[in-house]
């Protein structure tokens, strides 16, 4: 009798403690199925008011080779902060953007979806041969889309030209565009690239590149090359833009004429003025 008290007992124990693990799970099940639920609906909502939000920006667009003007597909990369004034310009343009998997570029894809763009999303750290691979497999198969990267993401650091955007544009065998975005006055997160939130109403300017031809067979030296190259252009491209929308207050004032870019500073003497050259190094 002894034996089968004992063994109820260790029965009910067992069972008690198979209920506590399974009510854990479920808690935590239930937990993760929420946050999920209030990501998606931020996500949403955060897109909708994004959306709202850059369709009352006054762009100007400068360069022969962006998308709404180019039929030629090409790779187009620029700094991540600026990401969404490209989204919200190039909306409709047949074009496709590279995203992290992770939660965290949820809204940033709706946003994207919103505005017309088709989204690839990969990860160039956890899988970064099968990403490229089947973003090279896309780009064959549709000659004609545009596809947009950021230069320094997904991670930084922050306006740091990485080697990605120019292997792409070579294996892919099409021309890369690199393209600054400037806002007067943004907002900024406290994130890694600093992320820009423009504000209402507030002006916003594009400039693009001439088009690089990278070749195919291009080697570590020759990407090495090219990235000092397309860092030193977009550099230029990046003071430019933020020239042309009053972001440059202080010592240095600029003149903006037909013939391009012209500088007054403290090396201009009786009125003379400095040009700076449009011209890649």
């Amino acid at each position: 009798m002894e034996d089968e008290v004992g063994e109820l007992e260790s029965r009910t124990t067992f069972l008690d403690s198979r209920l506590m693990e399974f009510a854990g799970v479920h808690k935590r099940w239930r937990k993760r199925l929420q946050r999920k639920l209030l990501r998606s609906l931020l996500a949403q909502v955060g897109s909708s008011f994004t959306v709202t939000l850059l369709r009352s920006l006054r762009i100007e667009k400068r360069g022969d080779y962006l998308p709404h003007i180019n039929r030629q597909g090409c790779i187009y990369t620029g700094w991540h902060e600026t990401i969404l004034l490209c989204m919200h310009a190039w909306a409709k343009c047949d074009g496709w953007g590279l995203a992290s998997p992770s939660d965290d570029a949820d809204m940033g894809v709706r946003v994207g979806e919103k505005l017309g763009w088709r989204v690839f999303r990969a990860s160039s750290s956890k899988m970064p041969i099968t990403g490229l691979s089947e973003i090279l497999d896309l780009l064959n198969e549709q000659r004609d889309a545009h596809f947009f990267t950021a230069a320094d993401g997904p991670r930084g650091p922050r306006r740091q030209f990485k080697r990605g955007p120019i292997y792409m544009a070579a294996k892919s065998r099409r021309p890369l565009v690199v393209v600054a975005n400037a806002h007067d006055r943004p907002w900024r997160l406290r994130s890694w690239d600093r992320f820009v939130v423009p504000r209402p109403f507030s002006r916003a300017c594009i400039i693009g590149s001439e088009p690089f031809e990278i070749p195919f067979d291009v080697n570590r030296k020759g990407i090495d090359r090219y990235q000092r190259l397309m860092q030193a252009e977009l550099d230029r491209l990046q003071a430019e833009a933020e020239l042309r929308v009053g972001r440059a207050r202080g010592k240095t004032s600029a003149v903006l004429d037909a013939e391009g870019l012209t500088q007054r500073g403290p090396g201009a003497k009786n009125g003379r003025e400095e040009e700076v050259s449009h011209r890649a190094a």
